[in-house]
């Protein structure tokens, strides 16, 4: 076995905020951005559920790992305590390729993507 070159890597500690670009907007279903195991934590009928499952969202991935889905309003209004309006509200802008965003290390140590005023 060969010593590994530890030098290009960094350690980070939760609460930690970094800078980082979107890599990828990606439109689809709930479903396509989502686990089962997602849906099984919420509380409401089936149809409810499915119909829950069949929302239009965007996935939105950064170059250092994160992700966020976010639902897309069916009426084309969008409320300000929702993802997409506090995006737009933090960054100027929805979300788009190559634009800078902030996040920040969770207690589980994954990168998230930061939505409040900075």
């Amino acid at each position: 076995m060969t010593d590994m070159d530890w030098s290009n890597y960094q350690e980070v500690k939760a609460g930690e905020k970094a800078s980082t670009k979107v890599a990828e907007v990606k439109q689809g279903k709930q479903e396509e951005f989502r686990t089962e195991k997602y849906f099984d934590n919420i509380e409401g009928s089936r149809e409810e559920i499915d119909k829950i499952k069949a929302s239009s969202a965007i996935l939105v991935k950064c170059e250092n790992g994160a992700e966020m889905v976010i639902n897309l309003p069916a009426s084309k209004v969008i409320s300000p305590k929702s993802k997409l309006g506090m995006w737009k509200r933090t960054y100027n802008a929805f979300p788009t390729v190559g634009q800078e965003v902030t996040t920040k290390v969770d207690e589980n140590g994954f990168q998230r993507i930061v939505l409040e005023s900075m």
